[in-house]
Parts: C-alpha cells; sequence; structure tokens
C-alpha cells in the first residue's frame, strides 16, 4: 500500500469572462506591486476554491473524485462576478491577494 497523500481541494475553473476580469486585475497589481514576497500565480492554475481538504491518501483520491461528482451531478451553471481586492496579512504588506466574487 502507498502511504503518500497530496494536498487536495474543491474548485470550480473560472469561466473565461472571469477569467479575462481577473487577468485586467491581475496586470494592474502586478505592474504597481512592487513586493518581493508575492509569488505570482500562472493564469491557467487560477480557480474558485470552495474547500480545503488537507492531505488525502493517493490511495483514496478516485473515492474523492467519484463523491464529488456525484454530489455536483445535479448542479446547474451559474454566474458569478468579481467583487474587490483583498490582501493577507494587510494591504502594506501582502503575502497572498485574493479577490473577492458575488454569485
Amino acid at each position: 500500500m502507498n502511504n503518500s497523500s497530496i494536498r487536495v481541494f474543491v474548485a470550480i475553473e473560472l469561466a473565461p469572462e472571469v477569467h479575462n476580469q481577473v487577468k485586467v486585475l491581475w496586470s494592474h497589481l502586478q505592474r504597481d506591486l512592487h513586493t518581493p514576497d508575492i509569488a505570482w500565480v500562472k493564469p491557467p492554475n487560477w480557480h474558485l476554491t470552495l474547500l480545503f481538504l488537507g492531505e488525502v491518501p493517493v490511495a483514496q483520491i478516485d473515492e474523492v473524485r467519484s463523491a464529488l461528482h456525484a454530489a455536483c451531478a445535479d448542479i446547474a451553471p451559474f454566474e458569478l462576478s468579481i467583487q474587490g481586492l483583498g490582501a493577507f496579512p494587510n494591504t502594506r504588506n501582502p503575502k497572498v491577494i485574493w479577490t473577492g466574487v458575488d454569485c
């Protein structure tokens, strides 16, 4: 049995329109912020995190995937828009920059 695990989270991909909204904000931030501690995430990796599951044994990944597919089977498409920006720990010394969403 393989005892390795991976960090797992539940997320949704951004629609092209939302992705483009974030890209505009991101380009302004990247131009205006000169904080060396910010690790800029590449646009193909942008997503909306819904839930962080933590470390999950690799042997259980297929089971988790199947459960999520079953749980989401009847969820209809929905719209969301970008609503604001924030930073952790604060805006003077950001380590993480986030964008809020509104459904």
